[in-house]
């Protein structure tokens, strides 16, 4: 991926970006080239605004064919929820190409490695996944507490964490992002509240409609970021990659408790080759 920004407002926030992610995209065999620009387009592009409700047409996207990404910010400064979303759109749509093969997926979870089992603990905002991970021992290492990419290779499903924005703008503690290389998932949990730490087994249907809510839930950004064709394309591949992860990975509920030791409980699961 390449980012070029043009004017102190887009330079601006792909500097912010590139600091909270700890790396900046290079040119060098890039395969999405995104570009951010000062101002609107020159007329007779075809842009269309982001959420046009929540930020009145000043932020507009301009796509040339599936490899390029242009986006326009008609704006002096950005407000925090402007910066939230401006960069959750400008990281994550350039993904498209990647999501529309159907070997990958977004995914809502926290992920943590013990030994060299990579631990995949999924749920929706709120349900526990930063205070879990801000629970681990040292034995353990915490890699994100939000978002990632899930892919397929022949050999298994690794897992590579994104950079998100959502608690730092609440002016609660830093987001938990360690930039790593692809970790390999041996096992996934679907994470609850509950009085004591257990592990439950869950039925097939159970399975699925966990792990494809976790999966869907990062994609309001493709709402009006991509095409309606493409939308669709995106939700179907992603219950055809629930439906394959569920016959490959173990998949059961994890109930946590606020201050328990749940790991303990992971620790002797048995290792998914």
């Amino acid at each position: 991926m390449e980012w070029e920004g043009h004017g102190p407002v887009s330079s601006a926030l792909l500097d912010e970006i590139a600091r909270i992610a700890g790396w900046k995209p290079e040119a060098a065999g890039s395969a999405v080239h995104t570009v951010v620009s000062d101002g609107m387009p020159p007329s007779g592009l075809d842009g269309f605004p982001i959420w046009p409700r929540l930020f009145g047409g000043k932020f507009l996207l301009c796509r040339s064919g599936d490899r390029e990404f242009r986006f326009y910010l008609d704006l002096r400064e950005l407000s925090p929820q402007q910066l939230l979303f401006f960069s959750r759109a400008v990281t994550l749509l350039p993904l498209l190409p990647a999501l529309s093969t159907g070997d990958a997926v977004l995914c809502h979870s926290a992920l943590a490695t013990f030994g060299e089992r990579g631990f995949l603990l999924c749920g929706e905002s709120g349900i526990g996944k930063s205070t879990a991970m801000a629970g681990l021992p040292a034995s353990w290492r915490a890699h994100c507490d939000d978002s990632l990419l899930l892919f397929r290779r022949d050999s298994g499903y690794f897992a590579q964490p994104l950079p998100t924005w959502t608690r730092r703008y609440r002016r609660l503690p830093e987001v938990l992002y360690q930039s790593c290389e692809a970790i390999r998932v041996n096992r996934l949990y679907l994470l609850g509240q509950s009085r004591e730490d257990r592990i439950e087994d869950l039925v097939p249907l159970q399975q699925l409609l966990g792990v494809s809510q976790s999966f869907s839930s990062l994609y309001y950004v493709f709402r009006q970021g991509a095409k309606e064709a493409e939308r669709q394309t995106l939700m179907l591949h992603t219950l055809d990659f629930s439906r394959n992860l569920i016959r490959t990975l173990p998949v059961r509920r994890l109930n946590v408790r606020l201050r328990g030791a749940f790991w303990k409980l992971l620790e002797h699961e048995p290792q998914t080759e």
